[in-house]
């Protein structure tokens, strides 16, 4: 089952430099942090803190969606 998640929400930025990447991690919304990777979204991406994507994934428990999510990144190159 795929989310429905429309095409160009993956590039959108709140004030504090957060992607909805940042925010699917920050949640430990797995599924959600794959789809949009693999829709293009930036997991070098750093908000107004400094903190990439993968940064907030270790930081809330979630240090295996990084070699998940690499994965699907390597394969859409």
């Amino acid at each position: 089952m795929r989310l429905c998640i429309p095409l160009t929400c993956y590039c959108l930025k709140d004030p504090g430099g957060n992607s909805p990447l940042h925010y699917a991690l920050r949640r430990g919304h797995e599924k959600m942090a794959i789809q949009l990777t693999e829709m293009g979204a930036d997991i070098r991406h750093e908000n107004k803190s400094q903190q990439t994507p993968m940064f907030v994934a270790c930081q809330h428990g979630l240090e295996g969606i990084h070699d998940i999510v690499g994965e699907t990144r390597d394969n859409t190159y």
